[in-house]
């Protein structure tokens, strides 16, 4: 369910607390006099809340004209940002969703999370169009021309795929604790990697 506000045009804080209450948030009694409040409710563009868990990941599409988010109850949603309107459609995770990754042209769309895959998603039928089963990982990153996929593991690996034919072009093991985010450079010439182990290590990307 999402609910759309025009930014700086809220009419009263009354009313958002009234829309709040019938939309799922009983206790919304908060003191709404409250000048700080009142600027962050009317800075609000939307409120979406269909999630029933924690929401672990947000990623907008490199459009902008919509986002995903992932969480706890396994749901992966998409939310256009102009009308509010939410689609389901992505399948469920029992395992939960800890963070996806959107292909650069906005085809392509890869999950991971509890269940020990990384599955890559077709963005318009919202089909799945692979499963990589031997990487359980925490985090997935698209390089920049979109070609190759980055995986974080709790392994203490970093894989990075050619993910159209599921080939690994490289391991890196860092032997660091658990792998919880990985990044590209804009140029897709450098990897980084972060750990538990508070460390960030830059790595080589093959051409």
């Amino acid at each position: 369910m999402a609910w759309p506000l025009q930014p700086h045009r809220v009419t009263s804080t009354c009313e958002v607390r009234s829309r709040m209450r019938n939309e799922g948030f009983p206790h919304a009694t908060t003191n709404w006099s409250c000048p700080s409040l009142r600027v962050f409710v009317n800075c609000l563009a939307g409120v979406w809340h269909r999630h029933k868990g924690l929401i672990n990941t947000i990623v907008f599409a490199p459009g902008g004209k919509w986002f995903l988010s992932g969480g706890d109850d396994g749901q992966i949603l998409m939310s256009d940002v102009k009308s509010g309107r939410q689609n389901e459609g992505f399948g469920k995770s029992g395992r939960g969703i800890a963070a996806m990754a959107i292909s650069p042209n906005e085809c392509t769309m890869a999950s991971c999370g509890g269940d020990g895959k990384i599955t890559l998603w077709e963005i318009a039928t919202r089909g799945i169009r692979r499963v990589v089963k031997h990487h359980s990982a925490n985090t997935v990153a698209f390089r920049p021309d979109g070609l190759m996929l980055a995986s974080g593991s709790s392994d203490t690996t970093v894989k990075l795929w050619a993910f159209l034919a599921d080939h690994v072009e490289e391991t890196y093991s860092g032997r660091t604790l658990n792998v919880h985010s990985v990044a590209f450079s804009p140029d897709g010439k450098t990897l980084a990697s972060g750990t538990r182990a508070y460390i960030v290590k830059l790595w080589p990307v093959p051409k």
